[in-house]
């Protein structure tokens, strides 16, 4: 699975956020939660809300990456990894 992120624009999310960044991404993680969470009792959670928070915690992490200077390959190579071990 892979999603566009332009660079130039995933630069400026990082740059926008700056050392609130971890933070901001923490808070889109939540509000990720909560769309399942009331998605899973049939509450307001529509398909079109979890996938909008579920691009917001992508785009986070995306930008953390840049933040931490954690590469995607590197990142995928985890991935990859934990696959193996958990399914």
């Amino acid at each position: 699975m892979t999603f566009d992120i332009p660079y130039a624009q995933l630069t400026e999310v990082s740059d926008y956020w700056q050392e609130r960044l971890p933070m901001c991404a923490c808070e889109e993680m939540g509000e990720l939660i909560q769309a399942i969470s009331k998605r899973s009792r049939g509450e307001l959670g529509s398909t079109e809300t979890v996938a909008k928070e579920m691009a917001d915690v992508i785009i986070s992490i995306a930008a953390l990456c840049e933040y931490y200077d954690i590469s995607s390959y590197y990142v995928n190579e985890c991935i990859k990894e934990k696959m193996k071990k958990k399914y």
